[in-house]
């Protein structure tokens, strides 16, 4: 282990003078030393921080255990006891006191960790009067007042954010400018999850009458901020008198003064909290338009899920799943890469690391992710109601731009450090049969023999039935090592026959095929139209080469109604 630095003679501490240590290594560890000089440490001991950086009172407002008795107390009540602080705070006054935490600290919301540590850090130049007063990083200026937040720290933007790129940072622009050899983290892995602030409103409508709405939010809801009115602001002169949390953990009902139908209002929120166990906080001032409308009522079927399980290999060979999003003006969408847990299900050689991709029409990435549980919206993924079982496991849960003919977009499944293996893709709708559709899923892969054809999969939500048309397409296909003839199944879901397709013109269906105007064009391709009856039903479609040959095809499934 390292042991220590030897010093490098420098003479004595003029202005401007850093000395360095020689590197010192020992078994694995290396470090490399400044030490200021004078001037350079009177650069954070100035005169607006009274020159000594002390102990604040809000970092002392807070338990601890002395080793000498083992008791555990707050440590002011403590130093008040023993005659050290003068003007000793009363006992009725310390629970009332600002209370900073360590940014180890995971039981205390993101945000209080990140102040916290702020003001240690940065407060001792960025204050008023101080080297840099751009912002306030005192613990005890409101944040509100800081003048952190959409200046220095900006919503999910990264790249923008000035505080995380030069704390990130050791080059030029690093800060603290001095003595910094190592980056913070900790510090910079909670203050990207603050930037992303996973918890957000997803829609506000009339509930009941024109005196109460229903707020949605994208996660459960922490049920102290949650009702607390004054975190709640209307335009337009309306008030809110009171706060419940529905019978949905996620959604919040407000009593509000009379409200006019169909008037646009903004509702701003601040300070509402998710179940995280360091909470996040909804980003301050977070507003969201809306019209004074009922909820309306689900009247039609709908994709609630489409699934592709496969063989998942190197290069072509990868699981590619395509589907398109109708509507607007967005679409709430989980994606899933699955592969450790289908073991359980008795699939062999199932993907022991799926690594997830979602591409826009033009390919370009939008999303990536290896493990679920690193995602900075993990508690809104657990809310869900659709984590995957192993933590190896991928899921991206995004908002997808969807217009009014379709929005197409791609997600791809592939092995870690390309290991191959049966995966399966998954997109769920969670927009509860509301707003845009996800109108179809068409997957492409290398089918074999065995467990490793091709399987598609639709959930169908709502009243009524979904008509479909469903297509395993190969001769067609403008690459090599296509599969020249795919046969077709579609199975309910005790995996019963419901109908089988060889080639498409044949089977009794071709005029109904063809009015749906999206027939395939090989005849040796495969293709079923059939009603799915809805109410939560499940379907699966299964590609297989005829007599046992191999290939790669597309499996598609078109919401046609």
């Amino acid at each position: 282990p390292f042991v220590g630095a030897r010093r490098t003679p420098c003479g004595s501490l003029r202005r401007g003078r850093i000395c360095r240590s020689e590197p010192y290594v020992e078994a694995f560890q290396e470090r490399l030393w400044s030490y200021p000089s004078r001037f350079d440490c009177l650069f954070c001991h100035n005169q607006a921080a009274s020159y000594v950086l002390g102990l604040k009172t809000h970092q002392l407002n807070g338990d601890f255990t002395y080793p000498s008795t083992g008791r555990t107390d707050n440590q002011l009540r403590t130093f008040a006891h023993l005659g050290l602080l003068n003007p000793a705070p009363s006992e009725e006054a310390i629970p009332a006191l600002l209370k900073s935490v360590s940014i180890n600290n995971t039981r205390v919301p993101v945000q209080h960790r990140m102040r916290s540590w702020i003001d240690s850090n940065c407060s001792q130049c960025h204050r008023p009067d101080g080297f840099c007063p751009s912002y306030d990083a005192r613990f005890s200026t409101p944040l509100d007042a800081q003048n952190l937040i959409n200046n220095f720290v900006k919503f999910r933007d990264l790249p923008g954010s000035e505080l995380y790129q030069r704390d990130n940072s050791l080059g030029p622009i690093k800060m603290p400018p001095l003595a910094k050899n190592l980056v913070h983290e900790v510090a910079m892995a909670n203050l990207r999850q603050w930037i992303a602030s996973p918890l957000e409103v997803l829609s506000v409508n009339l509930y009941q009458d024109t005196r109460h709405l229903a707020v949605r939010f994208n996660s459960h809801l922490d049920p102290e901020t949650a009702v607390i009115p004054v975190n709640y602001s209307l335009n337009q002169g309306a008030t809110i008198s009171e706060a419940v949390l529905s019978s949905e953990p996620d959604t919040v009902i407000l009593g509000v003064s009379s409200l006019t139908p169909n008037q646009s209002y903004l509702l701003t929120v601040n300070g509402v909290q998710d179940t995280a166990p360091s909470a996040n906080t909804i980003w301050p001032r977070s507003g969201i338009n809306f019209n004074a409308q009922f909820s309306p009522a689900v009247t039609s079927p709908r994709l609630a899920n489409v699934a592709t399980r496969l063989q998942a290999g190197r290069n072509d060979n990868v699981l590619i799943s395509g589907f398109i999003v109708r509507g607007g003006p967005l679409k709430r969408v989980i994606i899933r890469g699955i592969g450790p847990s289908l073991v359980s299900r008795g699939v062999a050689n199932a993907l022991a690391d799926p690594i997830l991709e979602l591409h826009d029409n033009a390919g370009g990435l939008i999303a990536r992710n290896d493990n679920w549980t690193e995602n900075t919206n993990q508690q809104e993924i657990m809310d869900s109601g659709l984590a995957p079982t192993s933590p190896s496991e991928s899921v991206i849960l995004m908002r997808l731009p969807a217009g009014g003919s379709g929005v197409s977009y791609t997600a791809v499944l592939r092995g870690a450090n390309e290991t191959t293996g049966v995966g399966l893709v998954e997109v769920y709708d969670l927009d509860r049969g509301l707003g845009s559709s996800i109108l179809n899923v068409s997957t492409r892969g290398a089918i074999q023999t065995g467990e490793n054809v091709l399987i598609a999969g639709t959930i169908v939500a709502g009243p009524g039935s979904q008509k479909v048309i469903i297509r395993a397409i190969g001769p067609s296909l403008t690459i090599p090592r296509k599969l020249l003839d795919p046969t077709l199944e579609l199975r309910d879901g005790n995996g019963a026959l419901i109908r089988a397709n060889d080639n498409w013109r044949t089977g009794g269906q071709e005029a109904e095929i063809i009015a749906t105007t999206v027939p395939p064009t090989s005849d040796a391709e495969s293709a079923i139209v059939y009603d799915l009856p809805a109410n939560g039903a499940n379907y699966t479609a299964i590609v297989r080469g005829v007599k046992e040959t191999t290939g790669i095809a597309v499996v598609e499934v078109y919401a046609l109604n």
